[in-house]
This record gives structure tokens, C-alpha cells and sequence, in this order.
């Protein structure tokens, strides 16, 4: 599944759901938004599918480092909005 377009604030939010509702979370997609148009930042990719698997206990510490990520660069651009894939268990 993919969340609908999530901003700064929210993308946080729903993190910190997923973390505290075991929900994995694949990725993370970084876009801006220039009036109309969605541009990608293929700079702003988090990939984490390699490191979830329903059956790794990984997914919190993941959650927690992509959420850390995001904080760190992140969230100054009112222009940003962050798509979310994840998977309810």
C-alpha cells in the first residue's frame, strides 16, 4: 500500500504509527510540489525493502532511523510531500 501524498508533519506521524502498530514500512518517497506538477526527488528515496520482511524484527529500528532521516534533512520546504509505502501484518 501507499499512503496518499503526506506532508513533513504527517509523514512523521504516520511513522511513528507504523512503528507503534506493527506496520512495515518499505519505503519512503520525497516529491515537491510546483503548483500543479509533483516532481520527484530522487535524492529523497528511502529504501527500505531489503531490511522489512514480515519475518525480520528490524522493522522498529528501521522506522526509527528513516524518521531520524527525515528530521535531519528534511522539513524546512513548504513545498515537500512524502509518500509512504507499507504493509499492514
Amino acid at each position: 500500500m501507499e499512503t496518499t501524498c503526506l506532508t513533513f508533519k504527517e509523514s512523521v506521524e504516520f511513522l511513528d504509527y507504523c512503528s507503534n502498530n506493527g506496520i512495515i514500512v518499505f519505503g519512503v518517497e520525497r516529491v515537491i510540489l510546483h503548483n500543479e506538477n509533483i516532481t520527484p526527488d530522487l535524492e529523497g528515496i528511502i529504501d527500505l525493502s531489503m531490511k522489512n520482511t514480515p519475518k525480520t524484527s528490524s522493522n522498529h529500528t528501521a522506522i526509527f532511523n528513516t524518521k531520524k532521516h527525515l528530521i535531519d534533512k528534511y522539513g524546512k520546504d513548504n513545498r515537500e510531500r512524502f509518500y509512504i509505502v507499507y504493509e499492514k501484518s
